[in-house]
């Protein structure tokens, strides 16, 4: 099993997850918002063999500097398509809208 500076694909996607959520939060009640259509996430790491034999293949994304110590190294490249859980429509980071938005004057 890999050591503390890797972690597998499952778990960086759910802290991609995390992070939008908090971002949605975060943005409610904001005067400005996002439509979040695609999210792309580029991760780097090593593809490792694991089990008794060697028969089971994993990929780990690499912490910190991305170097690898053991195995190959690779860049995966993930489009996740970011929609409401419970609507199903695309995700927005702030739930509601205080009107439009307040376009700054020109200088003169």
């Amino acid at each position: 099993m890999p050591g503390d500076d890797y972690v597998g694909l499952a778990e960086a996607i759910e802290i991609v997850r995390s992070e939008l959520a908090q971002a949605r939060v975060g943005g409610d009640g904001q005067g400005i918002r996002f439509d979040v259509a695609s999210v792309v996430v580029e991760f780097g790491g090593e593809v490792r063999r694991e089990g008794p034999a060697g028969n089971s293949l994993h990929f780990y994304v690499t912490a910190g500097d991305g170097a690898a110590t053991t195995g190959s190294s690779h860049r995966i490249s993930v489009t996740l398509e970011a929609v409401d859980g419970e609507s199903g429509l695309p995700l927005r980071i702030s739930d509601r809208s205080n009107g439009a938005p307040v376009r700054p004057q020109a200088r003169r």
